[in-house]
C-alpha cells in the first residue's frame, strides 16, 4: 500500500478521501490489491486488455520494468511473447529447448487446450504436444495413417523424416516407413521384403498375415506374395499357376525366364519342363 497517499486527502482506501480524487480515476488497477500477484488477478487483467494497462511508465512500454523496476519477465521469462512468437523458429524452438510443460500453465492450460489465454496449441498443430503414450503404434501410427505421413514432414521431424528440429527420425524405430515415393516398385518394397524375409511388412501396418493390418493395404492386393506356408506343394503354387497362368510368376521375383530372378528360386529347380 502507498502510505504517503493513504491519508485523509485521498483516503485510507485511496478511493478519494477529503479531496475526492481517487487513484483509480486515472489508473484503474493501481495501487494493486494485495493479491494482485496471483495469475488470476494480474494475468487475467493483462489478457483482457492485451497488456495495455501494464505497458505504461509503471512497468515500461517494453514491459521490462519502467519506474517500478518490476518487469513481467521477472516472473515469466517468455511473456509477454516477443514479436513473431507464433513462428516455429521462435516458440517452436523455445519449447524444444525448454520442454512444453512450461506452456501447461494457466495461460495455455494443463492439457494445452487454451487455458486463460484461450489459445490452444492444437489450434495450429493438431497432435502436438504429443500425449505421454504417443510412441505407441495405436497413437502416432494410427494418427499418421489417418492424416498421411506428410503430416510429420514438417520442421519438427524434417521434410525428409530425417529428424528435423526434434532430431527424432521416423527411421529410428521403423526403418522403411514412411515409404519413399517409388515404394510401390519391385526394386523398392520387393527388395526390402526379400532382404528381411517379409519381417518389415508383417507388422501392425500390413498385418502379421499380410492381410492389411492398420493400413488396410494387403500384399495380396497386387500379388500372390508373401506365399502361404504350404506354397511349396503342387496343390498351392501349382494350382495357382494353372488357374492364373504362368505369367503371374514372371517378373522380378522369379525372373522373366523363370530361372530365379531376385528371389533366386527357379521353377526349374523342381520341374524340368513347364507347360506353355
Amino acid at each position: 500500500m502507498n502510505r504517503s497517499c493513504a491519508t485523509q486527502c485521498h483516503g485510507e482506501d485511496l478511493e478519494g478521501g477529503d479531496v475526492g480524487v481517487s487513484c483509480t480515476q486515472c489508473h484503474g488497477v493501481y495501487p494493486h490489491p494485495d493479491d494482485f500477484v496471483k495469475p488470476d488477478r494480474h494475468g487475467q487483467r493483462a489478457i483482457d486488455d492485451e497488456n495495455a494497462s501494464c505497458a505504461t511508465a509503471c512497468h515500461g512500454k517494453d514491459l521490462q520494468g519502467g519506474l517500478s523496476e518490476v518487469g513481467c519477465t521477472t516472473c515469466h521469462d517468455q511473456y509477454p511473447h516477443p514479436n513473431n512468437w507464433k513462428f516455429e523458429d521462435n516458440h517452436g524452438q523455445w519449447v524444444l529447448d525448454n520442454n512444453e510443460k512450461y506452456c501447461a500453465t494457466l495461460c495455455h492450460g494443463k492439457e494445452f487446450q487454451g487455458g486463460d489465454s484461450g489459445v490452444s496449441c492444437f489450434d495450429c498443430h493438431a497432435s502436438y504436444p504429443h500425449a505421454d503414450d504417443w510412441d505407441e503404434p495405436e497413437m502416432h501410427g494410427i494418427e499418421t495413417i489417418a492424416a498421411g505421413s506428410q503430416s510429420c514432414a514438417t520442421a519438427c521431424h524434417g521434410e525428409d523424416f530425417g529428424g528435423g528440429d526434434t532430431e527424432i527420425s521416423c527411421a529410428t524405430c521403423h526403418a522403411v516407413y514412411p515409404h519413399t515415393g517409388d515404394w510401390d516398385t519391385a526394386d523398392a518394397h520387393g527388395q526390402q521384403a526379400l532382404a528381411d524375409d517379409n519381417a518389415s511388412c508383417a507388422t501392425r501396418c500390413h498385418g502379421e498375415d499380410f492381410g492389411g493390418g492398420d493400413t488396410g493395404v494387403s500384399c495380396a492386393d497386387c500379388h500372390f506374395y508373401p506365399h502361404g506356408g504350404g506354397w511349396g506343394s503342387p496343390g498351392e503354387h501349382g494350382q495357382t499357376a494353372l488357374d492364373n497362368g504362368i505369367d503371374e510368376c514372371l517378373g522380378a521375383c522369379h525372373g522373366d525366364d523363370l530361372t530365379g530372378g531376385d528371389s533366386g528360386v527357379s521353377c526349374f529347380d523342381c520341374h524340368l519342363v513347364l507347360a506353355d
